[in-house]
């Protein structure tokens, strides 16, 4: 500690601006979690009754389920789609930096922009899709307004957004991979298949175990297009945990429940990222 006074000093600050904005903050939430407050008067202590109604809150629960679905769906497909563009652009090929700037864009634009700009693909009347459907003789819909679709058509630009920054990971991921491992593998008779098999996926778990985390945190704290978007409708179909903390905290005024939601979104994600901590240092340990 003496020897290292100055660097200490040094970040002090980050310490500092972390505990005031960040974990101060997170334990008065937890402690919010356990009362009835509202803006009007003091937190008042309630034990576990807002869990319990949380239980029982169907619409809470509903959001759950669409928040794990939507998880689910995102994070695969985006993962997927972004470790077949990485293999395609590693290659040194003419044009390829443009097109790997061109899939990496969504990712650097507001979330914002991309939610109104969908908003207006999938606008039932004049939008792109529902001419596009016209066109081709195809039957439209009334997209987000069907409660069938609302959720699926909503992940969309979830995944067109996140897919940018997956591919740019594994892109590099990829360009760490010493080329002897494949020249050897041809020498043996490995098929393409067989390399990528055997080769490349093994190498990059750990890519994966930093893709996968991010990725999941990203798509369990959605809000901002869900927002723009649907309002969480139609019938709360389209209705996350992020949305809902927002609903009943700053709509409702409800903050001690909306309190509860956060500290259950806080042990889901907190939960998710120790397994995959564990699976990813499992699987750097081969590498």
């Amino acid at each position: 500690m003496r020897s290292d006074r100055i660097a200490y000093l040094f970040i002090l600050p980050n310490y500092a601006i972390y505990l005031a904005f960040i974990f101060a903050p997170a334990l008065a939430v937890v402690y919010l979690g356990f009362t009835d407050y509202s803006f009007v008067a003091a937190p008042r202590l309630i034990g576990l009754q807002n869990y319990f109604r949380l239980a029982a809150d169907r619409i809470f629960i509903r959001a759950v389920v669409n928040t794990i679905l939507y998880w689910i769906i995102t994070v695969g497909v985006s993962m997927a789609i972004g470790l077949a563009l990485a293999v395609l652009l590693n290659k040194p090929r003419r044009g390829v930096a443009f097109f790997r700037g061109t899939f990496y864009l969504p990712n650097v634009l507001s979330l914002v922009a991309v939610a109104l700009m969908w908003l207006w693909i999938y606008d039932p009347a004049r939008g792109v899709l529902t001419t596009l459907c016209f066109a081709l003789g195809l039957p439209a819909s009334d997209w987000l307004f069907d409660p069938r679709l609302a959720l699926y058509l909503v992940m969309v630009p979830g995944v067109w957004t996140m897919l940018g920054f997956n591919m740019v990971i594994y892109l590099a991921g990829l360009q760490t991979i010493s080329p002897d491992y494949y020249e050897v593998a041809k020498i043996e008779g490995a098929s393409a298949v067989e390399q990528f098999r055997w080769i490349t996926l093994p190498l990059l778990r750990p890519i994966t175990f930093f893709i996968f985390v991010m990725s999941s945190i990203r798509s369990f704290q959605v809000f901002d297009q869900i927002y723009i978007m649907t309002r969480g409708g139609p019938l709360n179909t389209t209705t996350t945990i992020a949305f809902e903390i927002y609903q009943n905290g700053f709509q409702y005024y409800k903050m001690g429940y909306a309190s509860s939601m956060s500290v259950v979104l806080l042990l889901i994600v907190g939960a998710l990222t120790l397994v995959n901590f564990a699976y990813g240092r499992e699987g750097s340990e081969g590498v």
